[in-house]
């Protein structure tokens, strides 16, 4: 499974009626959805693992949801020593 794979999932999983308000994002494999206030995000993150059970390779999918709040992120950038997203 590549990228492309991940994106195609994406793709039907925002023709879901809980993610109509989220745009996808294809640098980062994630659904977004802009506020005022911040914004939610969706995405899928792939690993490849080793199934124990069967003895193969297998790969993991994990699906996160962040929501990030402007105020909050203003407020920790004196200190982060790393650019945070915008």
């Amino acid at each position: 499974m590549n990228k492309q794979d991940v994106i195609i999932m994406l793709e039907r999983l925002n023709s879901e009626k809980f993610f109509s308000g989220f745009k996808l994002r294809k640098s980062d494999c994630s659904l977004i959805q802009k506020f005022d206030w911040g914004w939610r995000r969706f995405q899928l993150e792939r690993y490849n693992g080793y199934d124990l059970e069967r003895k193969e390779l297998a790969l993991e999918i994990h699906p996160g949801y962040d929501v990030r709040f402007h105020i909050l992120h203003k407020w920790f950038e004196k200190f982060c020593p790393i650019d945070l997203p915008t």
